[in-house]
Formats: structure tokens, sequence, C-alpha cells
């Protein structure tokens, strides 16, 4: 390897390193993952503008190519955050039976009031999506709902999966119009706010 493309390896790697991480974070919902993937997010937009100031005044082919793979890697950014959306839904199909089972162990606990904010996880269950210490289950006349939130869930907003018994979100978009629902399975809903 030639010592003058040790800095175009270097932007790609550190365009994979970005992007990793923003898939990671996306699929996951981790803090670690926000953290990481906030910084290097940050780090990698100051570094594109350095290498465009550097494309800029050098005009070298290897600037060039550095600054092309840095506006690729920051345009692929919402792709890889939607692409990491996708494959966390996938994930949840896959382990719907036990999503499943947890749903019914927390319907039928009759210790559940109306509308009990958090419930105890049940033992033996984890989850590599959703925090497994509680889960939130609203009763209404007609209905049961349990709210299952993803691990990054805090004071700047809130994701998770849902299943609601009546398989329909109407009444729950009304009494909470900010949360955003989207079906992936019969019963079974996204929801973010």
């Amino acid at each position: 390897m030639k010592f003058k493309t040790f800095p175009l390896m270097g932007t790609w790697l550190f365009a994979l390193i970005f992007l990793g991480a923003t898939l990671w974070h996306s699929v996951s919902r981790d803090g670690w993952g926000f953290l990481i993937s906030g910084l290097l997010f940050l780090s990698f937009v100051v570094f594109a503008c350095v290498v465009i100031g550097e494309a800029l005044t050098q005009r070298t082919k290897i600037a060039g190519y550095r600054c092309l793979i840095s506006i690729v890697a920051l345009g692929l950014f919402i792709p890889t955050l939607i692409l990491g959306g996708k494959l966390r839904n996938e994930i949840f199909l896959f382990e719907l039976p036990t999503y499943q089972k947890i749903t019914d162990i927390l319907i039928s606990q009759k210790q559940i009031k109306a509308n009990d904010p958090v419930v105890p996880f049940p033992a033996g269950y984890t989850s590599e999506l959703i925090d497994d210490r509680y889960a939130s289950v609203r009763r209404d006349d007609s209905s049961i709902t349990v709210l299952y939130l993803t691990r990054d869930s805090s004071a700047i907003g809130h994701a998770g999966f849902m299943y609601r018994s009546d398989d329909d979100p109407t009444p729950l978009k009304k009494q909470d119009p900010e949360m955003g629902f989207r079906r992936i399975a019969p019963h079974w809903f996204t929801w973010g706010s």
C-alpha cells in the first residue's frame, strides 16, 4: 500500500465506522449506541467539512475522492437509519411468539389495575430490543393495550412496540396524538413520540 492512498483508506474506514454505528444504534436503540452514534455523527460532520475545505484548496485526486466519500457517507445517514428501523421490526417479528407469550402473561395477571403505568416484566424473559424490566398495561372497556419501551426511551422521546387486543389504535391516537402508530402484524404496532 502506498502512503499516498492512506488518507483515502482512512476516510473509507471512518465512513464505514460512522455508518456501522448508526445502523447499530438504529437496530438496538440502546443508550451506548445513541452516544457513540451521536459523537461519530458530530465528528464526521466536522471531518467532512475539513475534507471539503481540503478538496477546494488542494485540488488533488485523493482530496477529491475523500470529499466524495464523505458526501456519500453523509447522504447515506438517513437511509441507514431507515434500514436499521426495518431490521429492528424484522427482528421483532422473528421474536413475536415470545412477545405474545409475555403479553399473555401480563394480561392474565390479576393484580393489574385498570391503568397500571408500570408492570414488572415476567421472570425468565429477556429481549435485546426492548427494556425488559417493565411494561405498561392499559385496560379500558373493550380492549387491553400493552406498551413495551425500547432501551433508549428517555425524556427526549419514547419508542417501542405495542399490543392492542382489538387491533385498533384509533382510540389511542385520540388519547395520545403525538404517538405515531404503524402496524407491523395483526394486533401489533410500532410507536414513537
